[in-house]
Parts: structure tokens; sequence; C-alpha cells
């Protein structure tokens, strides 16, 4: 048997005038489609404004229904491909979004050596002068009477 979802575990108490709501974004209730919902959500557009977890959701209902009518599976086989189309579409957004941190912790990253490198070239040409560190003060030994 499988372990229950995680929906109703790690919510935050309930606040005055407010419900109790997750602890954060990962741990959410996930709204479970029956193939009836499917349809209205195709037929309505909000399949376009679905979350990747709707979308997912979504196919896995239309996998479970057991559609008799011929006519009914190729609308069936149709809605399924455009949530593929569209759940694709949400996967590249995220795994773009990722890249584009990685692509600015990147840019910091070469930008904070190349101004570490200019610094060192012009020390290096005596245009600046290079920082001199003191050395150490020896211990001062008190003088004995």
């Amino acid at each position: 048997m499988a372990a229950p979802c995680s929906q109703w575990i790690a919510r935050s108490p309930v606040r005055k005038w407010h419900r109790g709501g997750p602890l954060n974004k990962i741990v959410m209730q996930h709204r479970n489609f029956d193939y009836s919902q499917v349809v209205s959500e195709f037929q309505s557009g909000g399949v376009l404004s679905a979350s990747r977890v709707d979308l997912e959701q979504m196919l896995l209902a239309i996998g479970r229904e057991r559609i008799v009518s011929e006519e009914n599976r190729a609308r069936a086989a149709e809605m399924g491909e455009t949530i593929r189309q569209v759940l694709a579409a949400r996967q590249s957004q995220e795994l773009h979004g990722q890249t584009q941190r990685v692509a600015w912790a990147a840019l910091i990253i070469s930008v904070a050596a190349l101004i570490a490198g200019v610094i060192q070239a012009l020390a290096a040409l005596n245009i600046i002068e290079p920082v001199k560190s003191s050395p150490p003060q020896p211990a001062v030994a008190k003088a004995s009477k």
C-alpha cells in the first residue's frame, strides 16, 4: 500500500482570519482531477494557466478514465497530447529559470576574477603601487629591574 500523500502534513497553524497554509511550496495540497474536470478545464482554456503539478494530475485523470466511444478516445488523445505539450513548456520554463540563475552567478564570479586580474596586471607593471603588508612586530620584552 502506498504511503498517504503529504498534502496534510506540515501545515501552519490557523491564524486569525486565515486558514492554515503549507509551510513551503513543496508541501501543499494537490488538486485531484477527474475526466469531466479535465474536459471542462480544457474547454475553458484553464489548461494554459495550470501549474505543472495540475497538468500532471490532468494527464493521470485522462489515463485512468476508461473511454468506450471511439470519438471520445480520439478527443482524449488530443487533450492528452496538448497537455503534454503545455507540460513540456512548463518544464522548459523551470529549467530556463535555473539556467539563468547559474549564468548570473557565473557572470558575477567572472567579473570579480577580471577585476582581480586587472589589479594584479597593473601592480605588476608598476602602474599602481602593490599592497604591502607590514611585517609582524616582535614582542617587546619588559625590562627587568
